[in-house]
C-alpha cells in the first residue's frame, strides 16, 4: 500500500504509506530544507539522525528540522505504516511560536517522542488526517479546504508536542562525533579533510572515518557534500549568486560544486532560481 497527497502551493504536503517486508537499504539516506514530522503506526526498527539512534516502535513520533541527515533502519519481518509530514514553517505558520520550543539546540539531533510520553489527542490527530486525505481525494474541488484542515491539525500536533516530553536517544552521539558533526556543520565553507579533522580531535583518520561510517551510516565526504549542497539550495532561494554560492560552501572550483549539485539534486543549480 503507498497514498500519497500532495498539498502544493501551501507549504505543507502530507502521506500515509505501509511497506510489508520492508528493505532497510531502500531508504534513502537524506537531508532537506523541510521540517519532517513521522508517526509510526507499526514497525520495528530505529531511525539514525545526525549519528544518534532512536527506536522505531508503533505510537512513536519523530520530529526532524530542517537539514538534519537522516534515515531509517526498519525490520524486514515487521511491516513499517506511518504518516510522514513535510511542512516548510515560514509558509505554513503565520506565528514563529509554534515551533519556538523545537529549534533549541539542547534536542541535539531530531526530537523524538515515544508512544508512552504522548497525550491521546496528539495519535487521534494523526488519525484525523488520513480523514482528511479522502476528503480531498474524494472530490479535488475541496484540496483547499483540505490543505486548510491539515495545517489546522499540524498546529494541533506541534503545540501538544511541545508540551510533551521527548527522549533522549538509545545511542547518543559519542562525544567524539558530536563534536566533528558540529565543527563541519559550522565550516562548511573551509577546506574539510578527514588528516585535518583526525589532526584537530587528536585520533586517527581511520579511527574517525570508521566511527563516522558507524554512527551515521554514511561516509566523511558523502555526510559533507549532502551538507554543503542542502546549504547550497538555501542559499540559491535566498537569490545570491550561483557561482558565489559554490565558494561559501567550501567548493574551490564551479565545475565541481556543479556536477555535486546536478548528482545529488537531479538538476542544475540555475534551474532551482526558476522553481
Amino acid at each position: 500500500m503507498h497514498i500519497k497527497t500532495d498539498y502544493n502551493g501551501a507549504g505543507i504536503s502530507l502521506h500515509h504509506s505501509a511497506t510489508e517486508a520492508p528493505d532497510a537499504s531502500e531508504f534513502e539516506r537524506h537531508t532537506h530544507r523541510m521540517f519532517e514530522l513521522i508517526y509510526v503506526v507499526k514497525g520495528k526498527g530505529r531511525y539514525v539522525v545526525e549519528g544518534a539512534e532512536y527506536p522505531l516502535l508503533p505510537g512513536t513520533v519523530l520530529l526532524l528540522r530542517p537539514y538534519e541527515y537522516h534515515y531509517v533502519c526498519p525490520e524486514k519481518s515487521s511491516a513499517y505504516e506511518r504518516y510522514v509530514i513535510h511542512f516548510d514553517a515560514e509558509i505554513t505558520f503565520e506565528s514563529e511560536s509554534t515551533l519556538a520550543c523545537f529549534r533549541d539546540d539542547r534536542f541535539g539531533a531530531g526530537v523524538y517522542f515515544p508512544r508512552e510520553r504522548l497525550d491521546e489527542a496528539v495519535l487521534h490527530a494523526f488519525e484525523s488526517l488520513d480523514a482528511v486525505r479522502r476528503f480531498a481525494e474524494d472530490d479535488s474541488t475541496l484540496l483547499p479546504s483540505g490543505t486548510v484542515m491539515v495545517r489546522s491539525i499540524v498546529t494541533q500536533i506541534l503545540l501538544l508536542l511541545g508540551a510533551a516530553r521527548p527522549a533522549e536517544p538509545v545511542a547518543p552521539q559519542k562525544e567524539l562525533l558530536f563534536g566533528v558533526i558540529g565543527y563541519i556543520n559550522r565550516h562548511l565553507d573551509e577546506n574539510l579533510t578527514l588528516d585535518e579533522l583526525s589532526k584537530r580531535f587528536f585520533v586517527s583518520k581511520y579511527y574517525l572515518c570508521r566511527a563516522f561510517r558507524q554512527h551515521t551510516g554514511t561516509t566523511f565526504l558523502s555526510y559533507l557534500t549532502t551538507k554543503r549542497i542542502a546549504a547550497a539550495q538555501q542559499m540559491i532561494k535566498e537569490g545570491l549568486p550561483v557561482t558565489e554560492i559554490a565558494y561559501r560552501v567550501g567548493f574551490r572550483e564551479y565545475s565541481s560544486f556543479y556536477r555535486a549539485y546536478r548528482k545529488q539534486t537531479g538538476s542544475a543549480p540555475a534551474w532551482e532560481r526558476r522553481e
